[in-house]
C-alpha cells in the first residue's frame, strides 16, 4: 500500500508540473492532448521540441545560407533619401542636435550644407522643425529671415505657417508679444508675395512678381495663398482670444477679399467653423460674414453644422413682439424690418423657422390662409449691432377668403411697402414648382412702385433705400434645382414692374435646409447697420 500511495503521488507531482509547463509554452507549439493520462508525457515532448528547435535555428544563424533561402526583408533596397548618405548624415546630426539640446550646431548644419547635401529648401525646412522642436523660436524666426534673403525664390509656405503659429501663441521670448512679431512676419510676407492687385491697393513689387513667376514654375502655391489660408485665420483666432474683436475683423475681411480673388486662398471648412463660433461668441457680425463670404468664394459647401454654427453666431435671441391688422397697431421704436411676403402656402413660415434656427417660431400649417396678421418677431432685441425685426406676413391669392378682406390686405400691403420707414428689405416667396401667379406679378409691381418711391427720396432722409429679393421655395422637389423656365419667366416679370434688374434670385428648401446661408447673406446690410433711433 506504501509503494501505491507513492506511486501515486509521484504521479500527481508530474501532472502538476506538466500542467504548469504547458502555461509557459506558446500555444502555436502545443499539440492536441490525446488522452488525459498521457497529457504530462505530451507537453514534456513539447518543451523538448521547441528547446530543440531554437537550438537549431542558433545553429543555422551561424552558417552562410544560399540566397534562395534568404529572408525576404534582405532582398529589399536600402531607403534613399535622408536615410543613407552624406544627407542621413546631416539627418543624424541634426536629431543628435536636438536629443542633445544644440539649438546653435542645428543652425550651423544649415549654413554648411548650402546646398552640397541637401537642397537648400529642404535642408531648411528640416533644420526649422528641429529649432521649432527645441522651442527657439527667435532663432527658427532668423532663419527665416536669412533664408528668404538669400533665397527669395525658395519660400515654403507650409514651413513659414508653423513659424508663424509658433510665434503667435508663444514670441521669440516671455517678454516679447507674439501677435506683433506675428504681424510683421506677415508684412513681411506681403512685401515679398502679395496677393493680386484687386486685393491690395500697392502695385506688386519686381521682387514679388519674379517670385509668382518661379511659384508658378515650381508648381507650388505662392505664400501669400498660405498667409489666407492659415495665417490670417489663426491670427483672427488670437485676437478673438484676446478680446480684440475689431482687429480680428480686419484681419477676417482680409482673408475674405483673397478668397473672392482666389479660391484656393480660402480658409479650409474646419478652420471657418471655429472662426465663425469665435465671431459669434464675440458678437462680431461683420466677422461671422466675413466667414462666410470667404466660404462662399472658395466655393466651400456649407455642411449642416457650419449652417447651425452660423445661426448660432447670427441669432442669440428670437422674441414674438406682437401682430399687426393695420398700420396703426405696428410697433413702433425705429427698429429695421424685413418682411417675407408671398401666396398662400408658399412656405413663409417654414423659411423663417429656417432662417432663424427655430423649430417653430413661427406658425406653420397645411391649411391656406392661416397667418391672417403681420407677425413681429424680435431678432436679437436691444443690441446695437444685428438686431431687426422679422415681419411674417399673410399669404396673398387665398381664394377663400372674402373679396373685402382680400382687397383690404392688398391696400395695406402697399400703403406698408410705400410708407413705412422701418422697411429696409422686403423677401418674395415664389414657389418654383408652379408658374408664376397674378398675385405674384401684383406683389412685383408693389415692390417696384415703392422702390421707385424710396430712390426718389434717397438723400432727403425721409426714407431709407428699399432692397428687395426673390426666394424659389421648394427647390428640394426638383434635385435642388429651378428650372431655366421659371427663372426666364420671374426675370420678365421683374423686368415689367420696374424692380431692379440685379434682383437677386435665391433657390430653397425648408425641408433639406438648403438656401440658409443665402438668406442670411441678403441680411448682410441690415445685420451690419446700426439700430435706427424712435422717429
Amino acid at each position: 500500500m506504501l509503494a501505491r500511495s507513492r506511486s501515486q503521488l509521484f504521479l500527481a507531482i508530474t501532472t502538476t508540473s506538466a500542467l504548469s509547463l504547458s502555461r509557459c509554452v506558446p500555444p502555436s507549439s502545443r499539440a492536441p492532448v490525446l488522452h488525459r493520462r498521457s497529457a504530462g508525457s505530451a507537453v514534456f515532448m513539447q518543451a523538448g521540441a521547441a528547446a530543440g528547435g531554437k537550438r537549431a535555428a542558433r545553429r543555422r544563424r551561424g552558417q552562410p545560407q544560399p540566397a534562395s533561402h534568404a529572408p525576404a526583408a534582405s532582398a529589399q533596397s536600402p531607403p534613399t533619401g535622408l536615410a543613407s548618405g552624406p544627407a542621413g548624415e546631416f539627418a543624424g546630426s541634426l536629431r543628435a542636435c536636438v536629443r542633445n539640446k544644440q539649438p546653435h550646431k542645428a543652425r550651423e548644419l544649415y549654413d554648411a550644407a548650402d546646398g552640397a547635401v541637401l537642397p537648400v529648401g529642404e535642408s531648411y525646412a528640416a533644420v526649422m522643425r528641429a529649432l521649432l522642436k527645441l522651442s527657439r523660436v527667435d532663432l527658427a524666426l532668423q532663419l527665416h529671415r536669412d533664408h528668404t534673403h538669400a533665397h527669395p525664390l525658395l519660400a515654403d509656405g507650409n514651413t513659414t505657417a508653423v513659424l508663424f503659429s509658433r510665434l503667435l501663441r508663444r514670441g521669440t521670448s516671455a517678454a516679447a508679444d507674439g501677435v506683433a512679431e506675428a504681424t510683421a512676419l506677415l508684412a513681411d510676407i506681403d512685401a515679398r508675395s502679395p496677393p493680386p492687385r484687386d486685393t491690395c491697393s500697392a502695385p506688386p513689387s519686381p521682387a514679388s512678381q519674379t517670385a509668382r513667376l518661379a511659384d508658378a514654375l515650381a508648381g507650388q502655391a505662392p505664400l501669400w495663398v498660405a498667409a489666407s489660408r492659415s495665417m490670417l485665420p489663426a491670427l483672427a483666432l488670437e485676437q478673438l482670444r484676446r478680446g480684440d474683436a475689431p482687429a480680428a475683423e480686419a484681419v477676417a475681411l482680409r482673408f475674405a477679399r483673397t478668397a473672392r480673388a482666389a479660391a484656393a486662398a480660402a480658409p479650409p471648412l474646419e478652420t471657418l467653423k471655429a472662426l465663425t463660433r469665435a465671431f459669434g461668441k464675440a458678437r462680431c457680425v461683420g466677422g461671422v460674414y466675413a466667414c462666410l463670404e470667404a466660404a462662399e468664394s472658395g466655393g466651400i459647401a456649407p455642411d449642416a453644422e457650419l449652417l447651425q454654427v452660423l445661426v448660432d453666431a447670427l441669432v442669440h435671441a428670437v422674441r414674438f413682439v406682437k401682430g399687426g391688422v393695420s398700420m396703426e397697431t405696428l410697433p413702433t421704436g425705429g427698429l429695421a424690418e424685413v418682411a417675407f411676403v408671398g401666396r398662400s402656402n408658399v412656405g413663409k413660415s417654414s423659411l423663417v423657422n429656417m432662417v432663424l434656427g427655430r423649430r417653430a417660431i413661427a406658425y406653420t400649417s397645411k391649411t391656406p390662409g392661416k397667418t391672417q396678421q403681420y407677425n413681429y418677431f424680435a431678432v436679437n432685441e436691444g443690441r446695437a449691432v444685428g438686431s431687426f425685426h422679422l415681419v411674417d406676413m399673410p399669404g396673398l391669392g387665398f381664394a377663400k377668403v372674402a373679396a373685402p378682406l382680400r382687397a383690404r390686405w392688398n391696400a395695406f400691403l402697399s400703403e406698408y411697402f410705400a410708407s413705412r420707414r422701418e422697411l429696409r428689405m422686403v423677401v418674395h416667396l415664389i414657389d418654383s414648382q408652379v408658374p408664376l401667379q397674378e398675385t405674384d406679378v401684383s406683389i412685383m409691381q408693389m415692390v417696384g412702385a415703392a422702390v421707385a418711391a424710396r430712390s426718389e427720396q434717397e438723400g432727403s432722409g425721409l426714407a431709407p433705400p428699399l432692397d428687395y429679393a426673390v426666394v424659389l421655395t421648394k427647390a428640394d422637389k426638383n434635385d435642388g434645382r429651378v428650372s431655366s423656365r421659371t427663372v426666364d419667366q420671374v426675370r420678365r416679370a421683374l423686368e415689367s414692374a420696374g424692380c431692379p434688374a440685379a434682383t437677386p434670385l435665391v433657390p430653397s428648401s425648408a425641408k433639406t435646409r438648403m438656401g440658409r446661408e443665402a438668406v442670411w447673406m441678403l441680411l448682410r446690410e441690415v445685420m451690419s447697420e446700426v439700430r435706427l433711433e424712435e422717429s
